[in-house]
């Protein structure tokens, strides 16, 4: 059985989550990732026996900060996003 793990975590940018990717990929049983950086979420879909807590740890070492974490019901709650806004401010100064 598949779950859908869903992290609110702080980037603004491609390179932000390219960063994200680069550091869930790796992760055995990750079936899928979907990154939605206007609402600042990351979705993925795991196999079954996939800790919630290995990917956000994996997004942590990557230098990001995980806001929050849950398993969601369905992949169409995972890609709704917060009612808040959110400062970007990861990348400021950056060139």
């Amino acid at each position: 059985m598949a779950l859908t793990y869903k992290y609110h975590v702080k980037m603004s940018c491609g390179g932000c989550a390219s960063s994200v990717r680069k550091a869930i990929v790796p992760i055995a049983g990750v079936r899928s990732i979907d990154i939605d950086l206007e609402t600042q979420t990351v979705s993925a879909v795991v196999e079954d026996g996939v800790p919630l807590n290995a990917i956000s740890q994996a997004i942590t070492a990557a230098g990001k900060e995980v806001k929050s974490e849950q398993v969601v019901d369905s992949p169409e709650q995972a890609i709704q996003g917060p009612n808040e806004e959110l400062s970007m401010s990861c990348c400021a100064g950056k060139t």
